[in-house]
């Protein structure tokens, strides 16, 4: 099935960029929180949020308590869930 006709049960929407990592960060813990619970997650990430889309980011735990964004973002590939983002923003934001 692709991505197109999947349903998830829960879609979290980051636009917080480098400016505002804290709360980038509870959204990745979010959505790991209901993936592990068996929820189907798509993350989408839009404005600055789509600077997390960047591998050479993310890389470092920022907020006290809280693993990387790389963490999270692995722990959620392996529980299925999907990554989506705008592709104006990744023009606009990413470049």
């Amino acid at each position: 099935m692709s991505n197109v006709d999947k349903q998830y049960q829960l879609q979290v929407i980051i636009a917080s960029g480098e400016n505002e990592f804290s709360k980038a960060i509870l959204a990745f813990a979010f959505a790991l929180g209901a993936a592990s619970g068996g929820t189907s997650v798509v993350l989408f990430f839009t404005m600055e949020g789509a600077c997390w889309t960047d591998s050479e980011k993310g890389n470092e735990p920022i907020v006290n308590g809280f693993e990387s964004i790389n963490t999270y973002w692995d722990l959620l590939l392996e529980m299925g869930a999907d990554f989506e983002g705008c592709t104006s923003c990744f023009e606009n934001y990413c470049s």
